[in-house]
C-alpha cells in the first residue's frame, strides 16, 4: 500500500484487522489546497473545503480504518479523451502566467477564478478520482472517497465554469472504458447528487450507452445555476444513448431527505437494476445539504446516508465518490461522514418513517417516469394514488436540520406576528390569477411537465356549429393532451343560416319549422358552451396549480428574507426578482372565452321566440374591459 501525502501519518495506512471490514480508500492531499482567489478573497469554493472534511474523518477515527493513497497528477492523454487539446493547454499553463493575464481569462469565464496554484490542483483532482476508480475496478479497494477540489462536473469539453475546471468523474470514467478495458467495467452508472446539474458529464456521455448518467439537482425550470434547460427531464440522451441520460429537476428548493429518498425509490433504484452497472461513480455534491449557502436545500447527512445505503445493493457495492460542491463547512463534513460510515458499514441506516415528499417532487418523479417510460420498462406503471397522495403539508422554517451537531434551535419557526404581517403584504397576489388575451404568450415555465399555454385566441363572430362540430368538441374533453389541443381555432359556421323575420311567411307551418330549427341550433350552441367550458375550466386548473407553486416560492423566500432585516416588516433588502417574474404576466386567471357570450345569445334565441316578428340580431363578443393595451405590461 502507498502512504499518502495528506495524513502523513503511516498508521493510516493500514486496513483493520476485522474480517467483516470493507476496504476503502481515502485519497487527500494539501496541495490541492494551492488553488485560491489571486487575491485572497473570501469566496464560496475555498480550501477549506477539504481540509473540514479530513479533519471531521480524522477526529471521528475513520482515517485510521482506510487505506490513504497518495494524490497523482493525471496524464495529458487521460484528460483529452474529455477535454479539447486548447483546453487542456490552457489549464496546464495558466499557473505561469502572469496575473493580469490569467484574470483576464478568468473573467471571460463563467464563475471561475485561476492563480498560481490553479494548474496543479487541476491536476491532482483528476488524477486522484483516476487513482481510487481504478483501484475499485481493480478489486483492490471495495469503495473510496476522494477529496478533492476544484469540482469537476460543470467543465466541459473546452470550458472550464461553474468552479470546475477539469471534469474529474468524466476523466475517471472514461479511463476505466477506454484506457483499461481489461479490467472489465463495461457499464457505469454515474450518480450526481449535487444541488447543481451537472453538464459537462451529460455532455460527454450523451450518446454514450456504455454511461447511465443521473442527476438531481434544483433547476426551478431553468433560472437556477447553470441556468438554462440542460438539465430538464426531457433531455435523455441521443443516438444509442438515448434513454441513458436522467435529469430529475426540482422546481424549487427546500428538498430534503424525503423528496431525495422518493426519487431514489421511484426513479434511480428501478433503472439502476435493469441497467445492473459494474461500478458506480458518485458526483458527491454536498450544497443540497442543511445550511449551504448556495443550493437553498435540506438533505441531512443521514438523508445522504441512506442515498448511499441504497447505492451499496449495486455493482457489489464498487462504489467511488469524488467531492463536488458544497459550502457550508460544517454541513460537508457532517455529510462525508455520514457517507464514510455507509461505505465502512459501520452502522445499520434506517429510512426516515413519517416525513413525505411535496407535491411538487411526486409531479417531477412522474413526469421523469413516463418520459423514460418508453426507454426503461420499468418505469411505465403509474404510481399508486395512496403513495402519491403521502405529500408533506406546507411550511416555512427559518433552517431546517436533523443533524445531531446543531443545536434544535436551529429551526425555529418565525413568529405569529411576521408571519401574518408578511402574509398581509402576499396575500392580494396569492388571490390573482394568469390569464392570455388575444395571443399575450404567458410565460413558459408555468406549463412545463406536459402543460402547454393556449394557442391564441381570436374574437369570432357568434359560434353557431353545426352538431358535427360540437361532437368534436365534446370528444377533445376527455383527450390527454393538453388543453390547448382541444380549443377550437377556426370559426365555426352554422349548418343553415337563419333566416331573418323580415322575410318570414306568415303561413303557421313555416313558422313552426323555424321555431324548431332555432331550438336545435339553440341545443348545439349549449353542447359546444358546455364543452369548451370544460376544456377551459381543466386547463385552469392546471395552470393555477404551477402558478400557485411560484408564488409560494416568493412568499417562502419573501419571510426567508424577512428575518434578516432590521425591522419587523421592513422590506426594502427583499429580492423581489420572483415577483417581477411572476407580475410579467397577465394577472387575470379567467381565460378569456371566445364563445363567452354563447349563453347570452341562447337566452337571446330563447327570448326573440316569444315574437318572431322581430329581426335576430348577431351578438358580438367586445374586447373585455381588463384586457391590457397594446404594448402594456
Amino acid at each position: 500500500m502507498e502512504e499518502g501525502s495528506g495524513g502523513g501519518r503511516s498508521n493510516h495506512n493500514r486496513m483493520n484487522d476485522a474480517k467483516n471490514e470493507r476496504r476503502v480508500g481515502l485519497i487527500y492531499d494539501q496541495r490541492m489546497c494551492k488553488h485560491r482567489t489571486p487575491y485572497g478573497d473570501d469566496h464560496p469554493e475555498k480550501p477549506d473545503r477539504i481540509t473540514v472534511i479530513w479533519n471531521k474523518l480524522e477526529l471521528a477515527g475513520i482515517l485510521q480504518r482506510c487505506v490513504i493513497l497518495n494524490a497523482k497528477e493525471a496524464k495529458d492523454e487521460y484528460i483529452c479523451a474529455v477535454h479539447s487539446k486548447n483546453h487542456v493547454n490552457l489549464i496546464r499553463n495558466i499557473s505561469s502566467k502572469e496575473y493580469s493575464k490569467r484574470n483576464r481569462i478568468a473573467s471571460k469565464l463563467n464563475s471561475i477564478y485561476l492563480n498560481e496554484g490553479s494548474s496543479e490542483s487541476a491536476y491532482l483532482a483528476a488524477g486522484s478520482v483516476i487513482e481510487v476508480a481504478e483501484k475499485v475496478a481493480k478489486g483492490e479497494l471495495n469503495s473510496a472517497f476522494a477529496i478533492v477540489r476544484p469540482p469537476g462536473h460543470h467543465a466541459e469539453y473546452d470550458e472550464a465554469m461553474g468552479f470546475c475546471l477539469f471534469n474529474n468523474i468524466a476523466i475517471a470514467a472514461s479511463f476505466l472504458l477506454d484506457q483499461r478495458p481489461e479490467l472489465g467495467i463495461n457499464k457505469i452508472l454515474i450518480v450526481d447528487w449535487d444541488v447543481h446539474h451537472g453538464n459537462g458529464t451529460q455532455k460527454t456521455f450523451w450518446s454514450d450507452p456504455r454511461v447511465l448518467f443521473f442527476s438531481v439537482h434544483r433547476h426551478e425550470f431553468g433560472r437556477f445555476y447553470p441556468a438554462n434547460f440542460d438539465g430538464f427531464y426531457t433531455m435523455v440522451g441521443e443516438g444509442p444513448g438515448a434513454g441513458y441520460n436522467i435529469n430529475v429537476p426540482w422546481e424549487n428548493g427546500r428538498c430534503g431527505d424525503a423528496d431525495y429518498i422518493a426519487v431514489w425509490d421511484h426513479v434511480l433504484v428501478p433503472v439502476a437494476k435493469e441497467f445492473n452497472p459494474d461500478i458506480i461513480l458518485v458526483s458527491a455534491g454536498f450544497d443540497a445539504a442543511v445550511g449551504d449557502p448556495l443550493g437553498g436545500c435540506r438533505l441531512t447527512p443521514h438523508g445522504y446516508s441512506v442515498l448511499l445505503k441504497k447505492l451499496m445493493d449495486f455493482a457489489q457495492g464498487r462504489i467511488v465518490l469524488a467531492l463536488e460542491g458544497g459550502y457550508n463547512l460544517d454541513s460537508i463534513a457532517n455529510s462525508a461522514l455520514a457517507c464514510m460510515e455507509v461505505l465502512l458499514e459501520d452502522k445499520p441506516i434506517s429510512e426516515l418513517s413519517e416525513a413525505y415528499p411535496f407535491e411538487s417532487t411526486w409531479r417531477v418523479i412522474q413526469a421523469v417516469r413516463q418520459m423514460l417510460s418508453a426507454y426503461w420498462p420499468t418505469l411505465a406503471d403509474k404510481l399508486p394514488t395512496k403513495l402519491t397522495d403521502q405529500k408533506a403539508p406546507p411550511h416555512i422554517l427559518l433552517s431546517s436540520s436533523e443533524s445531531d451537531d446543531e443545536d434544535d434551535d436551529a429551526s425555529k419557526i418565525i413568529s405569529k406576528d411576521l408571519v401574518q404581517a408578511i402574509e398581509d403584504v402576499v396575500e392580494p397576489i396569492l388571490n390573482l390569477k394568469i390569464e392570455d388575451y388575444h395571443g399575450n404568450e404567458v410565460k413558459s415555465k408555468f406549463f412545463c411537465f406536459g402543460l402547454s399555454p393556449p394557442p391564441a385566441l381570436t374574437h369570432p363572430p357568434a359560434p353557431t356549429p353545426t352538431m358535427e362540430s360540437a361532437h368534436s368538441a365534446n370528444s377533445q374533453v376527455h383527450s390527454t393532451d393538453p388543453p390547448s389541443a382541444g380549443v377550437p381555432t377556426e370559426t365555426i359556421r352554422p349548418s343553415q343560416p337563419v333566416a331573418s323575420s323580415s322575410s318570414l311567411p306568415h303561413d303557421p307551418s313555416t313558422k313552426e319549422k323555424l321555431r324548431a330549427q332555432k331550438e336545435s341550433h339553440r341545443v348545439e350552441l349549449e353542447s359546444l358552451r358546455q364543452s369548451r367550458e370544460e376544456t377551459f375550466r381543466k386547463f385552469e386548473e392546471d395552470t393555477k396549480k404551477n402558478f400557485n407553486d411560484a408564488l409560494f416560492e416568493w412568499r417562502s423566500n419573501l419571510i426567508l428574507h424577512a428575518q434578516v432585516v432590521a425591522s419587523p416588516l421592513d422590506l426594502s433588502h427583499v429580492n423581489f426578482n420572483c415577483l417581477r417574474d411572476i407580475s410579467s404576466v397577465s394577472l387575470n386567471f379567467n381565460v378569456y372565452h371566445p364563445d363567452a357570450n354563447v349563453a347570452d345569445n341562447v337566452d337571446s334565441s330563447a327570448a326573440k321566440d316569444q315574437n318572431l316578428e322581430d329581426p335576430p340580431t348577431e351578438k358580438v363578443p367586445t374586447k373585455p374591459t381588463n384586457q391590457p393595451n397594446e404594448g402594456e405590461d
